[in-house]
Parts: structure tokens; sequence; C-alpha cells
């Protein structure tokens, strides 16, 4: 009877530590999934913010080069139609960059703090500056946006870098760069 019953107890202490085992896999699958969850979300806003950025650059670029050819026809007879497509242009702009703004905040992947991270680094001063010809100034050619994670625990840094050469460029150099958080190297993703 000792012997059924030293049996029992070595079984009833195998289960429970082949429980406890299946309970700290479960665990560790939920936090890596967990991150994992984070990452992607965080690629996938990143890859919209900067896809609409680059297609927000190349419209307005596109457009202030148009603006810029029809300037000097202002000084000729066809002044009025050249007025009147300047300020089409303009309306034009305008409407990229609400479109823009509206865009990246209404994205399902990105926080609010997320979009308006790339909203405040907007490449082009449409508020404040146009210059002597109607074009819209570049705020910088060279500027760098960094991105976070939603998650602060398991925190990913994405970072882009974009120049362009001048307001007329319709193609802009991205550089994009990861950083990733000792959570993240720690769990080696």
């Amino acid at each position: 009877m000792n012997r059924d019953g030293n049996t029992t107890i070595v079984g009833i202490t195998v289960i429970l530590i082949l429980s406890t085992l299946v309970l700290y896999s479960i665990k560790v699958m939920d936090q890596t999934s967990e991150v994992i969850s984070d990452r992607l979300q965080t690629y996938l806003c990143f890859k919209h913010l900067v896809t609409s950025t680059k297609k927000h650059i190349s419209q307005v670029s596109a457009l202030n080069t148009t603006i810029a050819a029809l300037y000097p026809l202002k000084f000729t007879p066809a002044a009025a139609q050249a007025e009147a497509g300047i300020q089409t242009a303009i309306i034009a702009q305008t409407f990229s960059y609400v479109s823009y703004l509206k865009n990246i905040g209404r994205n399902k992947y990105c926080s609010l703090s997320q979009a308006t991270t790339f909203a405040y680094n907007a490449p082009y001063a449409f508020a404040t500056a146009r210059d002597v010809n109607y074009t819209v100034k570049l705020r910088k050619e060279k500027w760098a946006i960094n991105l976070r994670g939603k998650n602060k625990e398991t925190e990913l840094s994405l970072a882009a870098t974009f120049a362009l050469q001048s307001r007329y460029t319709t193609k802009a150099i991205i550089k994009v760069n990861e950083g990733a958080t000792p959570v993240l190297q720690r769990l080696n993703l």
C-alpha cells in the first residue's frame, strides 16, 4: 500500500511539474505574440506613413513645377489664363495637403501620436510660406522622423530620413533604420 502511495505522489508531482512548464510556455508565447503584434502594427503604420508622405511629395512637387512654369505667363497677354492656372494648382496643392493629413490621421495601424509625428514634420510649409512665384517652400531639404511602437514595454523604434534636392523634385530619397530595444533583443526576434 505504501508503494501505491509513493507512485501516486510521484505521478502527481510529475503532472504538477509538466503543468507548470506548459503554463510558463503559454505565458512566454503570449508575451512573444504581443511583441510580434506590436512590431507588425508599427511596421504597417510606418509603411503607410512613409508611402503617404512620398506620394504627397510627388504631387506637391509636380504642382510646384506647374506653378513655376505658369508664373512667367502672368506678364504676357495671357495673364488671366496663367493666373487661373496658378490658382487651380494652388487649390490642388491645398487639397493634396488636406488629403495627406486626413490619410495619415485615419490609418487603422497608427495611433494618433504616431500620425501626429508625421503631420508635424510635413515636408512643405503650407500655412506659412509661398515663394514670390507662388510655389510652396520646403521646410527643410533634409529631415528625419522617428516612430515608436505603441506598447512601451515592447518598444520598437523606426527612423526615416527624407531628402529632397529642391521643392521641384518629385522623388524623395528615403533612408529607413530600425532600432531594437533590449526587450526585443532578449526575445531574439
